[in-house]
């Protein structure tokens, strides 16, 4: 077992990586822990979910800001090098061609949008609505 010297949390792995912290209970508490620029980023990619859903409400899951209206819609995070949309893997699957086509790289229910990219605004648009009616 190894325990982090800055919380005092233990974990199997040695320097597991982990959020010291306290957690974020809202996510302009959570934008706030970011940088201005990466804040910035995901404070446009949080209007344009606004814009595209404005029932849905927010809540911190999985400490990432979270869209949900019943269930959840769509999370995202802030990473080093890139923000994570997170539309579970049904969403992922319908845009797999496009995720590639435009250049972004995925997972089984994630993409990765590099910070160094501008948001592709209808693609995040039509991703959205897709996981809004696929939840």
């Amino acid at each position: 077992m190894w325990k982090c010297e800055n919380c005092g949390r233990t974990f199997e792995k040695t320097n597991q990586s982990h959020y010291c912290k306290e957690k974020p209970k809202t996510i302009d508490e959570y934008l706030d822990t970011f940088d201005e620029d990466r804040k910035n980023i995901m404070a446009q990619y949080r209007d344009l979910i606004k814009e595209t859903l404005p029932q849905a409400k927010e809540k911190n899951s999985w400490n990432m800001p979270t869209f949900y209206d019943g269930k959840n819609i769509i999370h995202f995070a802030g990473h080093k090098n890139h923000l994570g949309i997170y539309p579970g893997p049904k969403g992922v699957e319908e845009f797999l061609e496009e995720i590639k086509d435009i250049g972004l790289s995925s997972t089984k229910g994630a993409i990765q949008i590099p910070y160094d990219r501008e948001i592709p605004m209808d693609f995040i648009i039509r991703l959205t609505e897709f996981s809004y009616k696929n939840r």
